[in-house]
């Protein structure tokens, strides 16, 4: 639900009240699921805020966080992207 509220905030391009959403919501993921999709997706979102803020080095390190979690999912789980 947070996420949801951070990413329309993003989409309308109320990029000040769309971070800290997406930041809460992180948090709240990465505690209850751990490296998961719904992480990944977190990090994405994020990725787009700093890119839209010129926050060029902030995009690329959320852009390179959502890729490796990605990542280890497919190698722990390879059938379930096959």
């Amino acid at each position: 639900m947070i996420q949801a509220l951070g990413s329309t905030y993003l989409e309308e391009g109320n990029l000040q009240s769309a971070e800290p959403n997406l930041l809460k919501a992180l948090q709240i993921y990465r505690t209850s699921f751990g490296d998961s999709e719904v992480v990944a997706s977190c990090f994405d979102k994020l990725s787009k805020l700093y890119s839209k803020q010129g926050r060029y080095a902030a995009a690329t390190a959320s852009t390179v966080e959502a890729v490796q979690i990605r990542t280890k999912l497919r190698l722990s789980d390879p059938g379930r992207f096959s």
